[in-house]
């Protein structure tokens, strides 16, 4: 078990909400938070939903879970959620109770937790361990498959209001400390500002020659590791980026450049690189190149960091990244890798 100043703890949990912290993207969220203004304000960095109504809440899709595989009915799951009371005293709120709400669980219930034990704006974490007990997809139960926590009763005094923030869905029957899920993009006013890096430990990998050709791994992945990868993002488009920097430099009459490449067979065969060829004595930058990965991969070459100065000059590469999409975005380690 991980220690913290050696004692025991539990490491956190993979949140399998997909925008948790604003709980508005479609499809994930069946019943997103659009209601949400800055007005309302956050809680761990999790926009407020805002109700003062029974049996109402953003409710996650079944479906979504189904559809990217993260679910199943063997294993141990925990939902949990923050909620407070605010305007009215959960000491005289006897007549209500907290319900987590989805028939595709063994838990479809209420929670055992006292509302009449909290503070008015108290912030409290109602927490649900349970399994899921079906694993297809039923458009006709997609609401009442819908993952939520709803309160039984409206409060009865005038603008009192209940409040809920920060959900997390994640694997084992411990809630641990909120964490937003992985995503593979972020967008800006429209433009991606980031892509998620599906190569892990580039941050302590660089290459640096003064050779006409050296090689070496700009990741942890050796090519076994980039060929299961690679299979695994068939079809799709993706881009590779790095960082070169170089000084001393002066041209020969062979190859000169620095970059990363790769050599994919399936349907066809595809030679990638990003590469860069220096023009002058010394310089910096990033370069990158956007492909499609062929279908029914049978082998990978190389997936190797190359500096390749036929004349004079040292150069070094870092920093790779690969990601989904035609865009590439600012260097990035993996969130493995930071997590």
């Amino acid at each position: 078990m991980p220690t913290i100043n050696g004692r025991a703890c539990v490491a956190n949990g993979r949140n399998l909400l997909l925008d948790s912290q604003t709980q508005m993207r479609k499809p994930s969220w069946y019943s997103p938070n659009y209601s949400w203004t800055p007005e309302q304000g956050t809680y761990l960095r999790s926009n407020i939903f805002r109700t003062t109504d029974a049996w109402d809440n953003v409710r996650y899709a079944y479906k979504d879970l189904l559809d990217r595989g993260v679910i199943n009915t063997t294993d141990n799951f925990t939902y949990s959620v923050y909620f407070r009371v605010v305007g009215e005293d959960p000491a005289g709120m006897s007549y209500a109770n907290i319900y987590f709400v989805s028939t595709a669980t063994t838990k479809n219930s209420l929670i055992p937790l006292e509302l009449t034990s909290l503070k008015e704006g108290q912030w409290a974490r109602a927490v649900v361990p349970f399994k899921f007990i079906d694993a297809e997809y039923d458009p006709t139960n997609e609401y009442n498959y819908a993952i939520r926590v709803e309160m039984s009763a409206a409060p009865k005094d005038k603008d009192a209001r209940y409040e809920f923030a920060a959900p997390k869905l994640e694997a084992g029957t411990l809630a641990t400390p909120l964490t937003p899920a992985q995503v593979d993009k972020v967008f800006s006013d429209g433009r991606q500002v980031y892509g998620r890096n599906l190569l892990t430990g580039t941050g302590s990998h660089t290459v640096t020659g003064t050779e006409s050709s050296t090689a070496g791994y700009l990741s942890n992945e050796t090519i076994d590791d980039m060929l299961t990868l690679f299979k695994g993002l068939e079809g799709q488009t993706v881009t590779v980026s790095l960082d070169y920097k170089y000084s001393g430099f002066v041209a020969g009459t062979g190859t000169n450049r620095l970059g990363w490449e790769i050599g994919i067979t399936g349907d066809s065969t595809l030679w990638v690189g990003a590469w860069y060829s220096p023009n002058n004595y010394s310089g910096l930058g990033r370069t990158s190149t956007t492909f499609v990965v062929p279908k029914n991969i049978t082998g990978l070459d190389e997936g190797l960091g190359y500096v390749q100065f036929s004349g004079s000059g040292t150069g070094t590469i870092s920093h790779l990244k690969l990601e989904k999409g035609s865009v590439a975005t600012p260097y990035s380690p993996a969130p493995e890798d930071v997590m």
